[in-house]
């Protein structure tokens, strides 16, 4: 069985309001969730006079744990290459999508030789589906 996946998560609330409350649900734990500098896919691809559909908005948001991740890259920069984690927003049938790509412990482990950070690795995608999860409703 494949130990990667793509959490799927759907909400009624706006594009804004569900990237507030998941925003303020991570900084509250202190984890980092810059909404300010999301990846405004749409906003970027303007910026490169790409014709987009009118009702084209997705967004990409970074989440990270600058504590442990600033250890964690001080004792293995190869580390860099998974983090930070990213979130998708979009819109789909008048529903707010939001995608987390989760790579399991074992493809971390396999991909860095590192089973130390393999556990921190998982445990962490495990808090940001659970704080996603309570921001929903």
């Amino acid at each position: 069985m494949n130990p990667n996946k793509i959490h799927h998560f759907e909400t009624a609330k706006g594009i804004e309001k569900i990237i507030q409350d998941i925003g303020l649900a991570f900084n509250e734990k202190g984890f980092f969730f810059d909404r300010n500098n999301s990846l405004d896919m749409k906003k970027i691809y303007q910026g490169y006079n790409i014709d987009l559909p009118q009702d084209f908005d997705v967004r990409m948001m970074r989440i990270c744990n600058p504590q442990r991740s600033s250890q964690a890259l001080i004792k293995n920069p190869e580390r860099g290459t998974v983090t930070p984690r990213f979130l998708t927003f979009f819109k789909k049938e008048n529903k707010i999508q939001i995608r987390f790509l989760d790579m399991g412990a074992e493809t971390i482990t396999e991909l860095l030789d590192d089973p130390d950070f393999s556990k921190g690795y998982a445990k962490f995608n495990h808090t940001i589906v659970e704080l996603i999860k309570k921001c929903l409703v």
